[in-house]
């Protein structure tokens, strides 16, 4: 759930705030108004996170094996967002 609400608060929203800002203060120009309306950098957390996904399926099997496919897909598809708002990001 936490990678869900990622793109709205860690890009959409401050870049809106930028947004409102630069626009309602003249005073913002140039490289201010520059700095107000770039995003954020990749954080290399993400990976670590990725890793900690692939662990923790490789230990379901010995936990709860009744719930493996659940785990597999649920590991699937967060990934396959987490590449897909990677290269929209990049």
């Amino acid at each position: 759930v936490p990678f869900l609400a990622e793109p709205l608060i860690a890009q959409i929203l401050p870049q809106h705030i930028g947004k409102l800002l630069v626009g309602r203060y003249p005073q913002i120009r140039g490289l201010k108004a520059v700095k107000a309306l770039e995003l954020s950098e990749m954080e290399q957390g993400r990976y670590a996170d990725v890793l900690f996904n692939v662990i923790c399926v490789a230990c379901i099997p010995f936990i709860a094996p009744a719930y493996i496919h659940k785990t597999f897909l649920a590991l699937s598809v967060s990934h396959i967002y987490i590449y897909c708002y990677d290269q929209v990001k990049v």
